[in-house]
């Protein structure tokens, strides 16, 4: 699953079957399956922007103490953003 894929290097991995039962049940409820075509692709970065900067700096943290692809380059960029508030 995607949640393995992303938590396989982790020290302790969070599986699905962590969360509580009515947690997952209400979740695969809320799944919906659906088929677009896409015409144009923009992008926008969600990097936690809008949360205080504790959380931003804790983020950050975050991403430089694990090693799974992208995280130090993530780091980094959200590191540059954090200058240029200043």
């Amino acid at each position: 699953t995607l949640t393995d894929h992303h938590e396989a290097g982790q020290p302790q991995p969070w599986k699905i079957g962590d969360a509580p039962e009515d947690h997952i049940e209400k979740s695969l409820r809320a799944i919906v399956g659906l088929e677009v075509s896409i015409d144009r692709i923009e992008g926008k970065f969600k990097l936690s922007q809008n949360h205080p900067e504790a959380n931003r700096l804790g983020v950050i943290h975050g991403l430089r103490q694990r090693d799974a692809d992208g995280d130090a380059e993530l780091a980094a960029w959200m590191t540059q953003q954090e200058a240029s508030k200043a």
